[in-house]
């Protein structure tokens, strides 16, 4: 039996009038939304031929999403608003407003029928898609909310937080289950496992913490590197983690927390990262080119600028 190549796509990215500050794949992984300041430009991964623009913030964007059909966009912005987008069209639905102040992290509910929101004025915010209705505020962190997600079975939220905690909640009445309380500073990144048995934290000083959801319980700390980390993620069978600061894509062995691999060359600047397909592929969003990687030998393949 031919042994199966796992691949590493890091998307890289570079204009003259373009930075990307963020940036999402559609669920098919064939086209990339990036973030262009107060804009949006979906891309087609493999050309980077440009398919789709999105105008009508008025400040920095810092989340974007697709809805689980990638039918739709939802975008959280400097400006305190919320926007749901039309994919296909480019049109703005509806605008949510409710925050009094930046908003830094959204996520669609795993069908697609609800949005969480977390911002800088320490609450997180529940909406409905179909009508763009507020449906709950949740308030409990000190500080501003980096980082918010919806569990795999959407019953549950998790939320990272400038006071340094990672909060569990009760994604139907708002009803906080546990605090995880991590020491580091800021927590900027928070991410499920796709069981939802685990959870990842990233921190502001460039530590990696794994929970137990269901105790609360520390299972392991690992130490990226003291910089501010970016972006983690689980492979989609939950036995890999990737981390990044903004220079630097590390792999994670989940089980033992062992480092795997770090992939080596110079992004200049990562802007996000992910895995892809069943696992086979990562798209890293950085400002340099597209990248290919052979995950089990971590060298580059093909490169796309």
């Amino acid at each position: 039996m031919r042994k199966k190549i796992y691949l590493f796509l890091c998307f890289i990215f570079i204009s003259t009038t373009l930075l990307a500050q963020t940036g999402v794949l559609t669920p098919d992984a064939k086209q990339i939304l990036i973030s262009d300041d107060d804009d949006l430009i979906l891309l087609d991964v493999n050309t980077l031929e440009k398919l789709q623009y999105f105008s009508g913030h008025n400040g920095t964007i810092y989340s974007v999403a697709f809805s689980p059909d990638g039918k739709q966009i939802v975008s959280g912005s400097e400006d305190t608003t919320i926007k749901l987008w039309d994919t296909s069209t480019g049109r703005n639905i509806r605008t949510l407003s409710g925050h009094n102040d930046a908003v830094y992290s959204v996520a669609f509910s795993p069908d697609g029928k609800q949005i969480v929101s977390g911002s800088e004025d320490t609450t997180i915010k529940l909406w409905d898609t179909s009508t763009g209705r507020q449906s709950r505020t949740i308030t409990g962190h000190k500080f501003g909310v980096y980082s918010v997600a919806f569990s795999p079975d959407g019953r549950q939220i998790i939320s990272g937080s400038g006071d340094g905690t990672v909060k569990i909640w009760n994604a139907t009445i708002g009803r906080e289950i546990r605090t995880l309380l991590n020491y580091d500073w800021k927590i900027n990144k928070v991410a499920f496992s796709p069981d939802g048995k685990q959870i990842l934290s990233g921190s502001s000083i460039g530590t990696i913490k794994l929970w137990d959801t269901s105790t609360g319980q520390l299972i392991r700390t690992i130490n990226h590197n003291n910089k501010w980390i970016q972006h983690i993620t689980f492979n989609p069978s939950g036995s890999q983690i990737i981390s990044s600061d903004d220079e630097t894509i590390k792999i994670w062995n989940t089980s033992t927390g062992q480092l795997t691999r770090t992939l080596s060359k110079e992004f200049h600047r990562l802007y996000f990262i992910s895995f892809i397909l069943d696992g086979t592929q990562i798209i890293s969003v950085c400002n340099n080119g597209i990248i290919f990687w052979n995950t089990a030998t971590g060298q580059i393949i093909k490169i796309i600028d």
